[in-house]
């Protein structure tokens, strides 16, 4: 008898190790790649200057850079993140944002505006984007952090909403001026991960 349940225990102690490992499956690190399975690359430089980069710029210099830190979100918001990627919705308008941030899921990419409401492809052609999801991005990786308070509260998306509770400072030598030719221009690259299989989330 005592044969027969440790048998069934140990039946489904496999059972559910094997369930565990399909389930992360798309959270595990890829060998020798600095990226997940299934990862959002969101780039962006913490400067503000009227010589921004064009989107194919931004791509170069963003390939060029390691990455700077790995961002565990909830599921819901990594969902909606990977979403407005995969799902970008293309509309007619005059108005066109500055590509200051670069993010990329699998090979579709779109760049946006960092506190502002605008969105294009490669092409500058002009993408559907609400101030919800801009913050909603700011938000969860914590872009903030890479701006002073005065930064933050010169914009509307954080002078309505205040300067989050949890910010802090992280900063870096910020460029006054990009020099393009140099190929020294910083940034900023973050891994955004959907935290599901990961124990501990920090949002």
């Amino acid at each position: 008898m005592r044969l027969f349940v440790k048998y069934i225990i140990t039946i489904f102690l496999l059972t559910l190790f094997g369930f565990v490992t399909n389930g992360c499956h798309n959270c595990s690190r890829m060998e020798n790649r600095e990226q997940f399975q299934d990862s959002v690359v969101l780039f962006f430089i913490p400067s503000f200057s009227s010589h921004n980069l064009t989107t194919r710029e931004l791509i170069d210099v963003a390939d060029k850079s390691s990455v700077t830190d790995t961002i565990y979100v909830k599921h819901n918001s990594y969902v909606k993140i990977k979403n407005f990627v995969m799902g970008k919705k293309y509309i007619n308008t005059n108005r066109i944002g500055v590509p200051e941030m670069y993010i990329k899921y699998n090979n579709i990419q779109v760049f946006v505006t960092q506190f502002a409401p605008y969105a294009i492809d490669i092409n500058r052609k002009p993408l559907a984007i609400d101030t919800t999801m801009v913050y909603l991005i700011n938000d969860v990786t914590q872009l903030y952090n890479y701006y002073t308070k005065e930064d933050l509260l010169s914009n509307k998306l954080f002078s309505d909403r205040g300067v989050p509770q949890d910010y802090h400072y992280i900063g870096m030598r910020r460029p006054k001026k990009f020099h393009k030719a140099s190929g020294q221009i910083r940034g900023v690259k973050l891994l955004v991960v959907d935290s599901t299989c990961i124990s501990r989330s920090y949002h």
